[in-house]
């Protein structure tokens, strides 16, 4: 290594990832951005007014533009009669309407609070409650379940409706009209209910709003990804967005110019819409916006936009690799390739990896690590070609480096000490970007906190893993998901990740999950398979190769004791597979 570093073994101290953000330009000085999201937001693309920010089936809205409606939506909000501090619900798939509503929420000083279009009257009404919205915003496909549930709740006093087609151009707007000409649209027949072009019309003749949003005030509500029972609300600042973006737009800053960015993840958690939509706009990025992202039209996206960036969970990516269209596409404009949102196993990493260099890539898959209550990413990978040395930025199956803005720690509970460089233990986090608090739940804020030895408050993720020497992070699985089987009656720890990643190995396997098997007094594992489409293979047959792989990669108690074959694995609103609710089946 060209850089010494003073070794102590513990890498909080050591902080070794500073070898390689010192080689880039700037070094590691990173300023985090005090402004508002939509200010910074501003300040990024002062000199880009005239580049385009989004892109809705070929209508295309610059910079300068997306401001000025900013701006008079701010004030149509005033004009409806939202106040400062007030969340406002919106609930939307990938539309223009989003962008326009979430930065207009911060201008007005209001928080936003991006409900998830996938949720049942129960659920909705819950948030309503929850939040204490008067105001809701619906795109209109969802328009009759919000005001039902809306009404229930007993707080919402307005709902505003808006429709996909009012952005379109003129020949995608007549097949969309033409698709859904059934839809009942009595709804707006409800004295609750104004018509968004109604609302924007508020501001007509009115002056821009002569207010500023304090910063250090919530910015937006988001909802963690439970998998049971309901989501915590969290009270994120606009530091809590910024935070990731200037990290970012500092280390990973797109190609100058023209740059598309595919976020498949929907506005429905705080990764789709501060990694995804925020943080891209803030490097300068033309939005794709694709109000239901299609997996198997990777290929007409990839000749499309030639995107210089893509968001992604794993589970939209497989539908690229298994495409027989994609063959011979350029994919050489793609400098990141994000991922997140849900781990991959070392096996998809590679096969990702490989496949993209196969169309011109010259970059590997950027993995991160969060959670809700930091703004999502806390923590990345780097592309190849950032740094001025050889370092290692972006191993197999590591999550990266601590962004320099945060402070990370891997942690004994049993000794309340640091564990060394590939110790396991609870990764920890100290960040700029940490939410203000649950809402209305002080005892759960104060419990995910632990003030340590020196002084300062930590966030106890519940997430296992380790730091090796080189500074990269290594998740190892979650405290919740250790599993206590016995064998031969002696007791073992199991990290389900551990066999899970051995299982998927093996080149049949699309999706695995292990779990403990249910009313077994030995709590022996069961392992939930799904496997390519493109397998050749019997069930029978796999699973023999699966319990021979097992018994050559892992421990006896390891192994899984049963296994079962789905067409596909649950997932989570989130897009990561829903152990919880496969341990409920086995």
């Amino acid at each position: 290594m060209s850089e010494a570093i003073n070794r102590t073994g513990y890498p909080s101290i050591d902080k070794p990832w500073n070898r390689y953000f010192n080689t880039i330009d700037g070094g590691n000085t990173v300023e985090v951005p005090t402004e508002t999201i939509y200010n910074y937001l501003k300040k990024c693309n002062a000199d880009n007014l005239d580049g385009y920010a989004l892109d809705f089936f070929g209508h295309k809205i610059t910079y300068g533009e997306l401001f000025d409606r900013v701006e008079k939506v701010a004030v149509s909000m005033r004009e409806l009669g939202v106040q400062e501090d007030e969340i406002v619900s919106i609930i939307s798939v990938g539309a223009v309407e989003a962008y326009e509503l979430m930065y207009a929420c911060n201008r007005a000083g209001a928080v936003f609070d991006f409900i998830s279009c996938l949720a049942d009257h129960k659920a909705l009404v819950h948030y309503f409650q929850d939040n204490e919205s008067r105001k809701v915003f619906v795109l209109d496909l969802f328009a009759d379940k919000v005001i039902k549930a809306a009404k229930e709740a007993g707080y919402v006093d307005q709902i505003i409706v808006f429709d996909l087609a009012d952005e379109m151009p003129a020949i995608t707007k007549f097949g969309y009209k033409l698709k859904t000409r059934k839809q009942d649209k009595s709804f707006y027949n409800d004295p609750m209910v104004m018509k968004y072009k109604d609302f924007k019309a508020l501001s007509d003749g009115k002056a821009p709003l002569d207010f500023e949003k304090d910063a250090s005030k919530p910015a937006a509500l988001a909802h963690t990804g439970g998998t049971t029972g309901f989501p915590k609300a969290v009270l994120l600042k606009d530091v809590s967005f910024n935070g990731v973006a200037c990290v970012y737009n500092h280390y990973q800053p797109l190609h100058e110019g023209l740059s598309y960015c595919i976020n498949t993840v929907p506005p429905i958690v705080v990764y789709g819409y501060s990694v995804g939509m925020h943080m891209p706009m803030c490097c300068k990025a033309t939005q794709a916006i694709m109000p239901k992202f299609e997996p198997e039209k990777w290929p007409e996206f990839i000749k499309k936009y030639k995107p210089a960036y893509i968001v992604a969970v794993p589970a939209f990516l497989i539908p690229m690799l298994e495409n027989p269209k994609m063959e011979g596409l350029d994919m050489s404009d793609l400098t990141i390739l994000g991922v997140g949102g849900d781990g991959c196993t070392n096996a998809f990493e590679a096969d990702v990896n490989e496949f993209i260099q196969a169309h011109g890539c010259k970059t590997e898959v950027v993995k991160g690590y969060g959670m809700t209550e930091v703004g999502a990413s806390a923590c990345t990978t780097y592309p190849s070609g950032y740094a001025k040395g050889d370092y290692p930025v972006n191993a197999l199956g590591s999550v990266g480096f601590p962004h320099p803005v945060n402070e990370f720690v891997i942690w004994d509970n049993e000794n309340n000490c640091e564990c060394k460089y590939d110790e396991i233990g609870e990764i920890c986090m100290h960040c700029s970007t940490e939410m203000l608090a649950y809402k209305d739940q002080p005892e759960e804020t104060e419990n995910i906190h632990k003030v340590h030895p020196d002084g300062k408050s930590w966030i106890h993720t519940g997430d296992l893993g380790y730091f090796n020497e080189d500074g990269l992070l290594f998740i190892s699985g979650r405290m919740k998901r250790i599993i206590l089987t016995v064998q031969d009656n002696i007791g073992y720890k199991v990290f389900p990740i551990v066999p899970e990643e051995a299982l998927a190995m093996h080149p049949a396997i699309q999706d695995v999950c292990v779990v403990a098997m249910s009313n077994d007094k030995d709590n022996r594992l069961k392992a939930f398979v799904s496997l390519k489409e493109d397998n050749n293979l019997d069930q029978e047959t796999v699973e023999k190769e699966l319990r021979e792989l097992a018994s050559n990669e892992l421990n006896g108690y390891e192994c899984p004791y049963l296994y079962e074959f789905r067409a596909n694995l649950p997932l989570t609103p989130a897009g990561k597979v829903d152990y919880k609710a496969l341990e409920k089946q086995a």
